[in-house]
């Protein structure tokens, strides 16, 4: 008997989206589009659904390609990177639009400033993130009450490109809610009474259908959005009933004189005829689906294709098998490095102590040769000519009682035996030393001059390999200690995580003037001297104004194609490598502000030991506007090195990096390593993968992932001397600053 499992209802909402576009004449097209974008993954399932309104009411040819530009922007940035949040994602793909305005502005593309209306919304699970500009207007329908939410935007009073997106509205949504999105026109013909009633009164299809009749036969440019939240009860049952599966598509279905069968289910007592009858009729009530009449397969037309309906559940499933399957081979690729870098680590070890014990062994077996060697020579010299037969004396001095005999025995055998041995002893040594006596008579016998040679000869023997002896020493010292100072460097560093020693620097330029900073902006690199900048490919150097200098810091916007650099007075330059021109900035800093470095973004960030607090400034026309106290922790400042900005800001604090996100300190730590970590500087961009640390004391430049995992160590002697650094991380290319040149090598 099957066992029967308790049943769980699951609350959701559930959302249903509808768009009317109204365009009478194609020319209206391009400058008004209407968009709905559904997560294409199961990844990007936690973001939502993005859709909204874009509209240009400048009909010129110059704004005609501006609505679809900027409508592939935010698809693309706002499902880029699936691990940010909602509304992160959301205000930086605003902010990319926003961006993407400057640069026309920029190009002197401006009929469209003043004449964009736009409504873009997030729908994820029950939460709604508005945003809008211009004069569209967004509806929420609740219970019987009808809010105008664009009432409460404020819009700019001069138009300004990097502000046309400027706030987010965020809310809960609740069972039954409608929100409606349309152009401002709809109340040309509906008053906002009667949106009201009909949003109320209609089902949700019929209002939609209300919509499309309403603004196709008055209007002849409208569009507009609706959206239904409709909360869904789930039942889960623990224990899954097991049923016969019966096919009611396969080919035995149409096979003539056919008996009709039953379903499994007897309750319902449905048949297959009947179940093949009624799908047929619906599909032949929609105006999208159609019976193939020679297999009999069922085919649904959705936006002009045809798609067979067994295929509809397969791309899921097929994108979540492969997304499984990269996360399996990433899993098992870093498995397989850890059990390489053990098992290699390990055998080096074990042949290092094979090795060490084989040459240990082999001493051994020289010394007890050498020391057998030694005994047989001894015994050989101490046995030669041994006396085969000890005689003992006759002596009439000791009476010739028994005990007397073996004691007289005794002493003639000793007498006998140390004869011998010192009759050795000479021999042995009349043949090692010479002949004084007879050295006398010889040297005797020669002349003073003679005589005098004869010294100079024997004092030249006996000094000439003292010398040559110490000189060899002498050598064998230097050598080994240039061996050791060789050797000392690498073996530093012999115990770290994947390093990587780089033999080359290449030098790509080399100069008289003193450098002292360097920037990446778009893959160009521009260093920076006391009094100007220098191109580093032109080799072409653009001076400050006079009034300017001295230099503090600089930073670059890549967005923008700008450099900003901010004088000991608190100023500040705009300097474009397009036309090498300077532009003064407007900008309002304390007077008390110590700036030790600066990032850009969406934002400029300045980091102030002084004031321990790191300022923001918005980019407005002509300038910056007021700073805003972006940090809201108490952090002490006053011994960071080097800030760099991505979607988070770094700091290097001597040996250690903080990361900081929304003003609040997160929690993160560089993998640790036998030599410790200095960081002298950091380095980052948006969408960079990898964090990059320059360590001067260790001579090596540091590359992490952004949970800070070290990847590798690249080590050359020289860094030690760098005074700043960047990556170009699409040429995987590392540049190093010193003192009047900039030198390059290659990463992985």
């Amino acid at each position: 008997m099957q066992k029967k499992g308790l049943d769980k209802k699951v609350f959701y909402f559930e959302k249903k989206i509808q768009d009317v576009l109204v365009c009478r004449k194609n020319s209206f097209k391009p400058y008004l589009e209407v968009f709905i974008q559904d997560p294409e993954n199961i990844m990007q399932e936690n973001l939502g659904t993005l859709a909204g309104i874009l509209e240009i009411t400048d009909n010129s040819e110059d704004s005609s390609y501006i609505v679809n530009y900027l409508v592939s922007i935010l698809k693309k940035e706002y499902y880029c990177k699936i691990k940010k949040e909602v509304l992160e994602s959301f205000e930086a793909a605003l902010h990319k639009i926003n961006l993407a305005l400057a640069k026309l502005a920029e190009h002197k593309n401006t009929g469209w400033v003043g004449k964009l209306n736009a409504a873009i919304m997030v729908v994820e699970k029950n939460n709604l993130h508005l945003a809008m500009a211009g004069n569209a207007k967004i509806f929420l329908s609740r219970a019987e009450a009808l809010t105008d939410i664009s009432k409460s935007y404020a819009g700019e009073e001069t138009p300004n490109p990097l502000k046309t997106f400027t706030e987010v509205i965020s809310g809960r949504l609740e069972d039954n809610d409608k929100i409606i999105v349309a152009t401002n026109n709809i109340f040309d013909i509906l008053s906002f009474e009667e949106i009201r009633k009909n949003a109320f009164n209609f089902s949700f299809p019929d209002f939609v259908q209300f919509l499309k009749t309403a603004l196709g036969n008055e209007l002849e440019r409208a569009a507009a959005l609706a959206v239904k939240i409709e909360e869904k009860v789930k039942e889960i049952s623990t224990v899954e009933k097991k049923e016969e599966f019966f096919n009611a598509f396969s080919q035995a279905t149409f096979l003539r004189n056919k008996e009709p069968e039953v379903l499994p289910s007897e309750k319902t007592g449905i048949q297959e005829g009947k179940y093949l009858e009624e799908i047929q009729n619906d599909l032949k009530k929609e105006k999208g689906g159609f019976v193939d009449k020679k297999t009999g397969h069922i085919y649904i037309k959705e936006n002009n294709q045809t798609i067979k309906i067994k295929e509809l559940w397969w791309p899921p499933v097929k994108e979540n098998i492969r997304i499984k399957f990269v996360v399996f081979i990433n899993k098992l690729q870093t498995i397989v490095a850890m059990l390489t870098n053990f098992f290699l680590k390990q055998s080096i070890g074990v042949w290092k102590k094979i090795i060490a014990a084989k040459n240990k062994w082999k001493e051994n077996r020289k010394k007890e040769q050498t020391i057998s060697e030694l005994m047989e020579e001894k015994a050989d010299f101490y046995l030669k000519d041994k006396p085969e037969k000890i005689f003992y004396p006759k002596t009439d001095n000791f009476p010739q009682s028994t005990g007397k005999k073996f004691f007289q025995r005794i002493i003639n055998n000793l007498e006998v035996l140390f004869a011998n041995i010192f009759s050795k002893i000479r021999m042995f040594f009349s043949g090692i030393f010479p002949r004084f006596s007879r050295m006398k008579n010889i040297f005797g016998g020669l002349s003073r001059r003679q005589k005098f040679f004869a010294v100079l000869a024997v004092v030249l023997i006996l000094l000439i390999p003292y010398f040559i002896a110490k000189k060899q020493k002498n050598n064998a010292t230097k050598e080994n200690s240039l061996a050791e100072s060789q050797i000392a460097s690498p073996f530093l560093l012999e115990n770290d995580l994947r390093i990587n020693k780089v033999s080359n620097l290449e030098e790509i330029y080399s100069g008289k003037e003193k450098l002292t900073d360097m920037i990446n902006l778009n893959g160009k690199l521009f260093a920076f001297y006391p009094i100007g900048i220098i191109d580093i490919e032109s080799k072409k150097s653009f001076p400050f104004p006079d009034s300017f200098i001295p230099v503090k810091l600089a930073t670059g916007m890549d967005d923008l194609n700008l450099i900003f650099i901010l004088n000991e007075k608190n100023s500040v330059l705009a300097w474009s490598p397009a036309n090498g021109k300077f532009q003064e900035n407007q900008i309002i800093i304390s007077g008390n502000a110590s700036f030790i470095s600066a990032g850009f973004l969406t934002y400029f960030y300045v980091l102030d030991s002084q004031n321990n607090q790191i300022y923001r400034y918005p980019r407005a026309e002509g300038g910056f506007g007021a700073s805003v106290a972006w940090l809201k922790e108490n952090i002490n400042l006053s011994e960071i090195n080097d800030l760099a900005v991505s979607d988070n800001i770094y700091l290097a604090e001597n040996n250690n990096i903080i990361k900081l996100y929304r003003g609040k300190k997160q929690d993160f730590k560089i993998e640790k390593t036998a030599t410790a970590i200095t960081a002298n500087k950091i380095y980052t961009q948006e969408n960079y993968q990898y964090i990059y640390i320059l360590d001067k004391t260790n001579s090596r430049i540091i590359k992490t992932d952004l949970n800070g995992q070290i990847i590798a160590q690249y080590y050359n002697e020289k860094i030690s001397n760098a005074d700043d650094f960047t990556i170009d991380e699409k040429n995987l290319t590392v540049y190093l600053l010193f003192e009047s040149n900039v030198k390059k090598f290659k990463i992985e």
